[in-house]
């Protein structure tokens, strides 16, 4: 349930774990993939970010 809010048309911040570093990404969440256990981002430069869920330290 949570997690199907953020895919509200809204700007949210994401702070995850990538390779070992910490990350932010800034954007809109475009597609919630849970067999895969994925979150898909269109940041501010219009690319696209799969992030795992597992890696992902903050939401704002």
């Amino acid at each position: 349930m949570i997690l199907k809010k953020l895919t509200k048309n809204r700007l949210i911040t994401i702070i995850y774990f990538q390779n070992g570093l910490l990350k932010t990404c800034k954007g809109r969440v475009y597609k919630l993939n849970y067999f895969n256990q994925t979150i898909n981002v269109i940041n501010e430069k219009q690319n696209a970010i799969s992030i795992r869920l597992s890696s992902i330290k903050e939401i704002h």
